[in-house]
């Protein structure tokens, strides 16, 4: 079985704690025989290292100097990386759609599990939710429109859409 990791948030270089928790489990999943695949942006620090699988980054900027968006989480991100979106989405969806697998697995739904509910080979797909994506839809009209849109989107393709509980129950009772 081939497995398509798609997600923003992957360890730049080695050693990096930016997507550790991503980089672990597909560790696992490889130790455990799974024909593994990442697909993660490339940005200014990213460097190649050593796994057990194959680690692609798509470029998204004519050169990897520019590339500041997966620097830092979207929350909170100052314009001049927000604006490098539509190059960043554009790249993902084409390099997804390029890539022969049976499942896609997809870590964090804004921005990269939206754009991969449109990967017209209809592969099967798993989008896992953490953190801000499941408290975002709560605390900010933007990204909730956006996560409904998703929700509906991702209710035709998707095959399993799963939240962090802890941290799905916590923004629910969040005060708005």
């Amino acid at each position: 079985m081939k497995v398509l990791v798609v997600t923003p948030s992957y360890p730049r270089f080695q050693g990096d704690y930016y997507g550790r928790f991503v980089h672990d489990l597909c560790c696992k999943l490889a130790n455990s025989g799974i024909d593994l695949k990442v697909l993660a942006p490339r940005s200014k620090s990213s460097e190649a290292f050593q796994t057990a699988f194959e680690v692609r980054r798509f470029p998204y900027l004519p050169f990897q100097a520019h590339e500041l968006l997966p620097e830092r989480t979207m929350k909170g991100a100052p314009l001049r990386h927000l604006v490098q979106l539509p190059p960043y989405l554009l790249s993902a969806f084409f390099h997804l759609s390029a890539e022969s697998t049976n499942i896609v697995h997809v870590h964090l739904a804004i921005p990269l599990g939206f754009v991969s509910t449109f990967n017209p080979r209809r592969t099967p797909l798993i989008v896992t939710c953490h953190g801000s994506d499941c408290t975002l839809p709560y605390k900010d009209p933007v990204y909730k429109t956006l996560h409904k849109a998703y929700t509906e989107k991702g209710g035709q393709s998707c095959r399993r859409l799963q939240f962090h509980q802890e941290t799905d129950h916590r923004a629910r009772s969040a005060p708005r």
